[in-house]
């Protein structure tokens, strides 16, 4: 083919590239059609394009608006860095900026980065092999390999994963660096500064802009550039000039420069967050040894192989369709037999690459079938608990693209090969050779037509954000918060791209545990536990869909009376509300309790019969280490810093304070409401003291309301014999039945029964939630043990000494 090249060279070298461009170009809209034609119109899935649709367009609003708060995204309010907890769009956010600016279109825009993902794929792997082979039809067939591949197109969804095109220009760009700046091929009156500049320029922003597309791509690109090095190293002596070394070692340092930025702030939200993905989700999501055998898409042309393991229970999601393509094998094993003399090409070591990614693909279990069953892998193991970055890849089976991408680098090898064998009087009849190859791969991965769904983006915006937007700033919840719909989150992110609102919801794949808790309460609005919750949180509105609820009519008589909740308006189109939470008059209640523990531990039991946010900053942190004003007996006063809650739901927490004084009677703390001074109070202790367990306990209010938190503090001393016992609260009526009932295991700090001195006490988490839809009346509070194994009930005695199977107390519940 390159003989028959009618331009002059320098001209070539401009043409070439467009022409692989417009190829891959032509292709995507070939085999992904009619997608390309209704890119502006749809989104591929209500889900997961959705979600990377709104961390796509907060990326490109606070790049181009308030890059200061970049990583404040407007979801998982009040976290300040909510950015961190989804997949990286940094890269794809600057590549597709220009179409939101000229067309104004959130769906082009995202749909947009997809098309163009297959068309980079490809002809960054085109330039790749072209370097290795010379040979360009070898070049365009390794490009349809690895952009169209089952692989990349079942995660057509995922824009984040189909951003892996980076990864081979920089292999482009380290293997043309050894070509030029090679011992043997230095010649420094050809390649002046100037280019050796340019080139290290390009495999700095080619290894950032890989890495800030998507953390699971920069772990295979940092494998790939790892296996590089150490093949020149070890086969070919470094083979690097001073100038090439240098040039090496400036861009690497350039291009982990630029990465920085955004790597520290994530590494630290996730320090602070305490987020790690578990060894067991690494061995939940490993390929099993099938699934390079099966794909997730129907083909227009079936064969073979394909036809009978085209699926199976393990190849139903796009993780597990990892089917390298008919042709991809036996043209990578041609190429690797056909290359003679190792040491002069770079074949073996994409061998080495596409084994080891097969290998790390597999997870800490190799396995075969659907059983548990299989090889455990120590090493993998090992790397994940010791390489930096490796344990957040919960997902072994996507190094199954940089198997992809070895693969057809190897079978680009082969296409050469049997262009070469064509030389001399049948060089005429390599073009049909190449062009037969070409065609064969593109039917090979040609499937089904994709179009898409236009819900949610070719709906017109409901009626009830053009009421939002009339009313002053504030955060807002979207209700309901969950529901039997998983993408109902998405749908919520999507709605606040035309608000950017601080919202509270969230639909990234990463919950804080802080999030769940958060979640659970505000799920209940309009009970005043989540009422409050929001109060604390300063959240200002909450947008309500009447069309995700049940049961609309008893939940909306029930808003009407609700204390701290004012309709402001209710939309013609589908019925939506928008509420406005008023701001709290007063403070929630916090009480402090100290105690020591029986092997001299000094503990504060921290108690809020509501909601109460300590350090709203922090929120999600849950704990944190704070300064405090510690108030003495005698009048003094001493700063010192402990490890507090940075909130509390509506209950009680214990907290370690080793250095507690005796004679500290109160502690001044920093809060969302200000500086607070609480009393530190003593525990209670019993009027008579008997032997064996007793439960003793400070005075409950005569009366409470309906959805409060009645403040139940207890203390138990033992001995108790029984182990596994289970706290038992109920709440009997003037009948004798149970009206409300909660059994609650021991944990968060608590100590089990089992564990209760015979002199002293430990707490005993009895507070309890009076439901809303109990009618008033007169109440019998009780709190028993038991033992769920035999179902036996444990008696103790009360403060007075009295034995019996409860603790119980009369209590009047009001409206």
């Amino acid at each position: 083919m390159n003989r028959l090249d009618p331009l002059p060279p320098f001209l070539m070298r401009l043409l070439w590239p467009s022409l692989v461009v417009l190829f891959y170009s032509l292709l995507t809209v070939w085999l992904l059609w009619p997608f390309p034609l209704i890119a502006g119109e749809v989104m591929l899935h209500r889900g997961d394009p959705v979600h990377q649709l709104w961390t796509l367009r907060w990326t490109q609003h606070a790049l181009f608006n308030d890059p200061a708060n970049l990583f404040a995204a407007n979801a998982n309010y009040p976290f300040d860095a909510a950015l961190t907890l989804n997949q990286p769009m940094y890269t794809n956010a600057v590549l597709t900026a220009p179409i939101q600016w000229f067309f104004n279109n959130q769906a082009l825009t995202h749909n947009a980065g997809v098309l163009l993902s297959f068309v980079l794929a490809g002809t960054f792997t085109a330039l790749l092999v072209q370097q290795l082979t010379g040979n360009r039809w070898a070049a365009l067939a390794a490009g349809i390999l690895y952009a169209f591949a089952p692989v990349r197109q079942a995660h057509i969804f995922h824009l984040n994963l189909l951003s892996g095109y980076w990864t081979p220009l920089v292999l482009w760009g380290l293997h043309r660096l050894w070509q030029v700046y090679g011992r043997r091929e230095l010649q420094l009156a050809q390649h002046s500064f100037f280019f050796a500049l340019l080139l290290g320029l390009l495999i700095s922003v080619a290894y950032a802009a890989q890495v800030l597309s998507e953390f699971y791509h920069a772990i295979y690109l940092a494998l790939a550039i790892a296996l590089f090095l150490l093949w020149h190293l070890i086969v070919h002596r470094w083979g690097l000039s001073w100038q090439g070394t240098v040039t090496l070692i400036a861009s690497g340092a350039f291009g982990v420069a630029l990465t920085l930025p955004i790597l520290l702030p994530t590494v630290q939200a996730w320090e602070m967050l305490d987020l790690e993905r578990s060894i067991a989700e690494h061995d939940r999501h490993g390929a099993r040894l099938e699934n390079y055998l099966v794909t997730d898409r129907k083909k227009r042309v079936e064969y073979g192989l394909w036809r009978f393991n085209h699926r199976s229970a393990t190849s139903g999601s796009a993780e597990h369709s990892l089917f390298p393509g008919a042709l991809a094998v036996p043209l990578a094993v041609l190429g690797v037999v056909s290359v003679r003399r190792w040491r002069n090409t770079d074949a073996l070591l994409y061998v080495v690459m596409a084994l080891i990614a097969f290998w790390l693909s597999l997870g800490p279990t190799i396995r075969v079938g659907e059983g548990p069953e299989g090889i455990p892998s120590p090493l993998y193991v090992w790397i994940y608990e010791h390489l930096p970055g490796f344990s957040g890849t919960r997902v072994p089976s996507r190094f199954a693209m940089l198997v992809q991408l070895a693969l057809a680098v190897l079978a680009g090898y082969g296409i050469a090969y049997l262009c070469a064998k064509l030389s001399g009087r049948w060089s005429k009849w390599s073009p049909m050779l190449g062009s037969v190859i070409l065609l064969l791969l593109a039917l090979d991965f040609w499937g089904p037509g994709i179009r898409g769904t236009q819900g949610l983006v070719g709906e017109p915006l409901p009626e009830i954000y053009t009421e939002l937007a009339a009313q002053p700033p504030g955060a807002i919840l979207e209700y309901p918060v969950m529901n039997a719909n998983e993408m109902l989150p998405h749908r919520y992110e999507y709605f606040s791209t035309f608000h950017w609102r601080p919202l509270v919801n969230s639909g990234s794949g990463i919950l804080p545990q802080a999030y769940i808790e958060l979640r659970d309460i505000l799920n209940t609005f309009p009970e005043q536990r989540a009422v409050r919750l929001l109060q604390e949180l300063d959240v200002r509105y909450v947008v309500v869909h009447r069309y995700q609820m049940s049961g609309w009519e008893a939940w909306w008589s029930l808003v009407q009376v609700t204390p701290g909740v004012q309709v402001v308006a209710q939309s013609d189109d589908m019925g939506d509300v928008l509420l406005a939470i008023e701001p709290r008059d007063d403070e929630p209640a916090l009480t402090l309790e100290r105690w020591t523990t029986t092997d001299g531990e000094q503990k504060v039991l921290f108690e809020a019969l509501s909601p109460f946010i300590i350090d709203r900053d922090r929120f999600y942190a849950r704990w944190h280490t704070q300064s405090v004003l510690l108030a003495y007996r005698d009048g003094r006063t001493e700063q010192t810093e402990v490890y507090l809650p940075t909130y509390l739901t509506g209950g009680v927490l214990v907290v370690d304070w080793p250095d507690l004084h005796k004679d500290v009677v109160a502690v001044q703390l920093p809060t969302s409401h200000g500086v607070r001074r609480v009393p530190l109070d003593a525990p209670p202790t019993p009027t008579q003291t008997v032997e064996g367990p007793q439960m003793l306990g400070r005075s409950l209010p005569s009366s409470i309301a309906v959805g409060e938190m009645l403040p139940c503090r207890l203390y138990g001393k033992g001995p108790i014999d029984s182990a596994g016992l289970v706290l038992s609260l109920n709440l009997v009526d003037a009948n004798g039945l149970v009206q409300a009932k909660e059994d609650r295991f021991f944990d968060e700090g608590f100590a089990a029964p089992e564990h209760w001195p015979a002199t002293g006490a430990e707490p005993v988490p009895c507070m309890f939630a009076i439901p809303v839809d109990i009618p008033a009346g007169i109440y019998t509070f009780e709190v028993g043990l038991y033992n769920p194994t035999g179902n036996e009930f444990i008696s103790f005695a009360d403060p007075d000494g009295q034995i019996d199977y409860y603790w119980k107390r009369a209590i009047t519940v009001t409206p």
